[in-house]
């Protein structure tokens, strides 16, 4: 096998591949926003919206409302990436090894390296035996490309 190619990933590629993640770190904040706001409108509607039930629910919609605007920003830390993970980057994959490289880095390793392959829709994920991610998007890849890559993270790569 010899693969070659260069492609420049879009924010939107890295916001599909890290939205289960963003979710993950928002989650608690909207939780608790979801239980003051439902706490404050018991308390506003429940009150008549008496000066009183006020003064309790409209603190508790602010905080809710705070929550919500910190979970955004976890959200959007979470899949917003440097620039430089947006710039082009040539991908060399033979039947010895991954290769990853921009005009600023490279990382090669073989394929023995890697502990796990996972196939999605948009994206091959590697696993290093190391813990390091790396990628493989699917959009550049013709389909005969991405057919030979399906069969050898299928069949496994052959280790000499």
């Amino acid at each position: 096998m010899h693969i070659e190619f260069t492609h420049a990933r879009t924010p939107e590629y890295f916001r599909r591949r890290f939205a289960a993640g963003a979710q993950r770190a928002a989650a608690p904040y909207t939780t608790i926003a979801a239980v003051l706001g439902f706490a404050a409108v018991i308390v506003i509607l429940g009150g008549e919206a008496t000066p009183t039930s006020l003064l309790i629910g409209v603190p508790l919609l602010v905080a809710a409302a705070l929550l919500i605007a910190v979970a955004w920003w976890r959200w959007k830390r979470e899949v917003t990436v440097r620039d430089g993970w947006l710039s082009p980057r040539t991908w060399r994959l033979t039947n010895e090894s991954f290769r990853s490289s921009t005009d600023e880095t490279t990382v090669e390793a073989a394929w023995s390296e890697f502990r796990s392959f996972l196939v999605q829709d948009d994206a091959y994920i590697l696993h290093l035996s190391t813990g390091k991610v790396y990628d493989i998007p699917r959009e550049p890849l013709t389909p005969e490309q991405d057919a030979e890559l399906v069969a050898f993270f299928r069949t496994g790569p052959a280790t000499p």
